[in-house]
């Protein structure tokens, strides 16, 4: 029988690498500096105290990763009584057997922790926004140990080497008097006063972060007059110092790749095709950087990204259960 020990990042992680790929490698390879990036360089969810190990012998052949908010909310709006459940892996032929043991232990913890509801994924700086649709086994095994699964997200996916401006982004632009450009230093503050007013949830949170670690802003284009920001949209590709979701998957999509998102503009300038138009340029900025193909994640507008040829790539299932 397995036992569960501690987790030691020293110790273990390695072990836990080739435990996702031997399950996930074809559609979500993961290398170490995606693993770094979500968990020991988000410290203030990650629980590496919490998390546990199943050791049979000296052979890693499970993992539970967890994640709480911090006393403080990291975001507006913030559930301080949500915990996550990250990563749940266990080795081919151990299901049955090691899921009620790992989860029970992921579980209790978050409860003794004074949390009301856990979900899979969908954690800060997360791997997955939930179940992802292919891995049957995984919605079972949370399903049986009391996870409701509820609802779908998809990733999306384009080849952008033909890809072309519409005229009705362009237009859009012309009759707004708005342009799009990459963020600077200057506009930065601009930037942050638009998501406070407009975005002050985790999409404020998660430009800070990432922000704290580009060495400019400039993979952030904004819409503007020249002075106020009314839109945004977050852009990755191979010189970026972070690693999106929209191309956490880099391995299965190819060489040149890049993502896009989030993207949002202002409520007073929605329904003038600024939107659409932050879309299209985003798009062309990454052709012109050589860019293709590349992803968009977790979003629910298949139609939206659709008009410019965007089809489903991932799609995941939401998981959760309450803890009391």
């Amino acid at each position: 029988m397995p036992v569960l020990k501690p987790y030691q990042s020293e110790l273990h992680d390695a072990a836990i690498l080739a435990l996702w790929n031997q399950r996930w490698v074809d559609r979500f390879p993961l290398d170490s500096r995606l693993w770094e990036q979500n968990t020991r360089q988000d410290p203030l969810h990650f629980r590496p105290d919490l998390c546990r190990v199943a050791m049979e012998g000296d052979q890693v052949v499970g993992y539970v990763g967890v994640k709480t908010p911090p006393a403080q909310p990291a975001w507006k709006g913030q559930n301080s009584a949500l915990g996550w459940i990250s990563t749940l892996l266990m080795a081919p032929g151990h299901e049955e057997t090691l899921a009620p043991l790992l989860l029970n232990e992921a579980t209790n913890a978050l409860r003794e922790a004074g949390l009301e509801t856990v979900s899979y994924a969908a954690d800060p700086a997360h791997f997955f926004p939930g179940i992802p649709i292919e891995d049957e086994p995984l919605q079972q095994v949370l399903q049986a140990n009391g996870f409701q699964v509820h609802g779908e997200s998809h990733d999306l996916f384009r080849h952008i080497a033909d890809f072309e401006l519409p005229d009705r982004a362009q237009h859009a632009l012309r009759v707004s008097g708005y342009r799009i450009e990459p963020c600077s230093s200057a506009l930065e503050p601009a930037l942050y006063q638009f998501l406070e007013r407009t975005f002050p949830g985790r999409w404020l949170y998660d430009t800070r972060r990432r922000l704290d670690r580009e060495p400019d802003p400039s993979d952030v284009l904004i819409l503007t007059d020249g002075s106020i920001v009314v839109g945004f949209v977050h852009v990755f590709h191979a010189g970026s110092h972070v690693l999106g979701p929209n191309v956490y998957w880099r391995g299965a999509m190819g060489e040149n790749w890049g993502g896009l998102g989030p993207i949002g503009v202002a409520e007073e300038v929605r329904k003038l095709g600024l939107g659409f138009a932050l879309l299209c340029y985003a798009v062309d900025h990454l052709r012109q950087r050589g860019v293709n193909p590349m992803g968009i994640d977790w979003t629910g507008l298949v139609e939206f990204y659709g008009k410019i040829g965007f089809q489903v790539w991932r799609t995941y299932r939401y998981a959760s259960r309450a803890l009391r």
